[in-house]
């Protein structure tokens, strides 16, 4: 070759070469055939956790989690033939404590007329840790739903601590004001029974492990020999058989704090001697979404409660002006007709016609109250029919030209039909009690995956920004909607009536 085409690195000489495979900021090494090591530098024993002896004594697959061996051989093999790809690799420290991701990239050499690899090493942990904590909390915080409850959010955060670290076992624990009144709301891989013992425990004054320390003001903490802890305690007596098998002995506990207020503590448990360390931060965002979703859940229980509030009190306005009455009347003509028994006997037939008319209008209202609290006809009949007989009841009932146009029955949940059919009957006390309106019209539509339901009249309107007791119970109807992920709109003005819109988009 002349020596114009040497290219630079046969210039350098394998003096300056060996200087900067030594001094390399990656880890760098050399692979024969089998994928022993030739050869490797500083770096690249830092990476791998070993000293340069041990390595050379090994093999590359002798490095590598078992989990990944199998994946790690047939990607060194390809890469030999000339496949040049990047892979990360699971990296096992000698003691097992922990695993490291390593990025290789390894290109075939020709070292003494034999097939060797030239691998580039690159420690990107943290880095993939960051990328998988950031993944996580996207998905954590869009799988708990506006409706989950407090049982349902702590069960997917115990399950997503399991999945997303190195966890064996989670729970969540929430203090109802002082320590001997916590109890376990969700867990995930722990023996059936574990909520129960450790409920035992906190009335008996023995909280689990770290329990009193949160409650006292302290941070995240970390119990190792945690599984023997849990057998010598008298209130796990009964899973003992369980425990003594558990893939687990060290328990992190992180707090779960809104403002200044100490909700409970999210427990982790892993195996023994593993390096919780990595883990702590990441559990301590988990627990920020574990609050977030916990007090969302809440807000919704007492939300649903005022609204079970305000339908009560509707329900009982309504057996004040209907049922009531008619009873009332019903009172007064068999009085009358008792009366008239003994003096004028030919009109006591008038008396009791109008009672078997004021007990067949009660019968009626009650009907159509049991139909409000009890709709089973949106199982039988769908939504579709449920919103019609709902108009008719109205028209029946109050003297309304009331119409309903239903496109299609929409493939919604039961729940969701439910809270629709319950917007549309609110809307209807609306327009009978406030709007003294002539005509409502019922719409049901489904529209580009989406599922409307219009309520229009042509009342008196009102003002929707103004501030008035009561808000129509718009804001039930809004809560109902929103919670199932929909959108309430209303558009009124005095003296030009009332559209109403709630929108529920079809599940995936």
């Amino acid at each position: 070759m002349s020596e114009t085409l040497k290219t630079p690195f046969e210039k350098l000489g394998a003096e300056m070469l060996a200087r900067m495979f030594e001094v390399a900021a990656h880890g760098l090494a050399l692979l024969d055939a089998d994928g022993r090591f030739l050869h490797i530098n500083a770096r690249g024993c830092a990476i791998l956790g070993r000293p340069y002896e041990a390595l050379r004594a090994s093999t590359l697959l002798g490095c590598v989690s078992a989990a990944t061996r199998i994946e790690a051989q047939r990607w060194f093999a390809s890469s030999l033939r000339g496949g040049a790809e990047t892979r990360d690799l699971e990296v096992a420290h000698p003691c097992g404590s922990r695993t490291r991701v390593v990025s290789c990239f390894c290109v075939p050499v020709t070292l003494e007329d034999e097939t060797a690899g030239l691998l580039a090493l690159h420690d990107v942990t943290e880095s993939r840790r960051a990328e998988r904590e950031a993944h996580t909390l996207s998905r954590v915080a869009s799988s708990l739903g506006a409706g989950a409850s407090v049982y349902e959010a702590s069960s997917a955060i115990a399950r997503w601590v399991v999945k997303t670290s190195g966890a064996a076992a989670a729970a969540v624990v929430l203090f109802q004001g002082d320590l001997s009144r916590g109890y376990v709301t969700g867990s995930y891989g722990l023996p059936r029974g574990f909520g129960a013992a450790c409920r035992a425990g906190l009335a008996a004054g023995r909280p689990p492990l770290t329990g009193r320390a949160i409650l006292a003001g302290e941070g995240a903490s970390v119990v190792r020999g945690a599984r023997a802890a849990h057998l010598a305690d008298p209130a796990f007596a009964e899973l003992r058989p369980a425990l003594q098998g558990a893939p687990w002995d060290t328990l992190v506990s992180v707090p779960l704090r809104l403002r200044a207020q100490t909700l409970g503590v999210l427990l982790a448990y892993f195996p023994e001697g593993y390096e919780v360390e990595s883990e702590r931060d990441f559990l301590g965002r988990l627990a920020g979404q574990c609050v977030l979703a916990i007090e969302n859940a809440r807000l919704l229980a007492d939300a649903q409660d005022s609204a079970a509030l305000e339908e009560r009190q509707r329900l009982a306005r309504e057996l004040h002006d209907s049922v009531s009455q008619a009873l009332y009347g019903i009172a007064l003509g068999s009085k009358s007709a008792l009366s008239l028994l003994k003096t004028h006997p030919e009109r006591v037939e008038e008396r009791l016609q109008y009672v078997l008319a004021m007990a067949e209008a009660a019968m009626s209202e009650m009907r159509a109250l049991i139909f409000e609290l009890r709709p089973e006809m949106l199982e039988a009949e769908g939504l579709g029919g449920a919103l019609t007989k709902l108009a008719a009841a109205a028209q029946a009932r109050h003297h309304l030209e009331a119409t309903c146009h239903v496109s299609g029955e929409p493939p919604l949940p039961m729940k969701h039909k439910s809270a629709l059919y319950r917007v549309a009957q609110e809307a209807l006390h609306n327009v009978v009690k406030h709007a003294r309106s002539r005509r409502v019209s019922l719409s049901l539509s489904t529209e580009n995956g989406v599922v409307r339901l219009e309520v229009c009249d042509d009342g008196v309107g009102f003002d929707p920004t103004a501030r008035f007791s009561g808000r129509l119970g718009l804001s039930s109807m809004r809560e109902r909607v929103e919670a199932l992920q929909g959108t309430l709109e209303i558009a009124s003005a005095p003296g030009r009536g009332t559209r109403l819109l709630a929108t529920l988009p079809l599940p995936e």
